[in-house]
């Protein structure tokens, strides 16, 4: 085994494979991470069963890991160790994931398609406050939302740029204050008109399956659903949501 778990190197915690797949970590923490699960086969595995696991699995894993722990540790003093390490990274992974699927059956599907909004403001080059959201963009596309919120809510309080309030709105929800960025990025998705109209619909539609509510969030889907850059991906999460009932 590549990676063993004897050696110095230590293993992933369930907090770092989780917010890796929330797009929490810094540049530096995500390539460590990825660097690490090419090497370890058990964090590597454990990263892969992240966005598969069902609360379910978790309660059985729990279960019969723990049941092995009380076997072997007696019969097996010898691998007291190995099997104390790669349990306990099991089951704390498990228990993190049960903490955070229980009651929420569309958190994975949020985690699995939310992704930041990628940095389009080159083209506000030329307006007010461009030094400024140029500021906030920097923070926010090194995962730092809560420096950048403070710099646009600056813009916001000088004069309305829906880059500033749309980007603010996808960085409350990156930092799980959900309802908080589903409010502000409403001002953009209930007009058609606007700009960001259909990406504000789309993180939206996420923001409402993270909150456990798929009716809102379809609502929201149905609005883009013809959309070219979210077509594919509402019909994956209308599957996945209509084989769950």
């Amino acid at each position: 085994m590549n990676g063993n778990i004897t050696d110095n190197r230590k293993c992933l915690t369930s907090d770092e494979i989780r917010d890796y797949h929330l797009n929490k970590l810094s540049d530096e923490k995500r390539r460590q991470v990825e660097e690490h699960i090419i090497d370890c086969d058990i964090c590597s595995d454990l990263f892969d069963a992240y966005e598969n696991i069902s609360v379910e699995d978790v309660k059985k894993i729990t279960t019969e890991i723990t049941s092995k722990i009380d076997s072997k540790i007696k019969h097996k003093t010898s691998l007291r160790t190995i099997i104390y390490s790669s349990a306990a990274i099991i089951v704390l992974f498990a228990l993190s994931v049960l903490l955070n699927n229980s009651g929420n059956s569309g958190n994975e599907l949020f985690t699995k398609y939310f992704k930041p909004y990628p940095d389009v403001t080159l083209q506000m080059r030329n307006e007010t406050n461009y030094g400024l959201l140029k500021k906030g963009m920097q923070l926010y596309n090194r995962g730092k939302y809560k420096e950048a919120l403070k710099v646009f809510d600056k813009i916001s309080g000088q004069d309305k740029n829906n880059f500033a309030e749309f980007y603010s709105g996808v960085a409350l929800i990156a930092e799980g204050k959900t309802d908080s960025g589903i409010k502000l990025l409403k001002n953009i998705a209930d007009n058609p008109k606007e700009y960001f109209y259909p990406e504000a619909n789309w993180y939206i539609g996420l923001a409402y399956l993270k909150l456990n509510q798929p009716e809102k969030a379809m609502h929201r889907f149905d609005l883009i659903k013809n959309n070219r850059d979210f077509k594919t991906k509402i019909i994956e999460i209308k599957g996945k949501l209509n084989a769950r009932n």
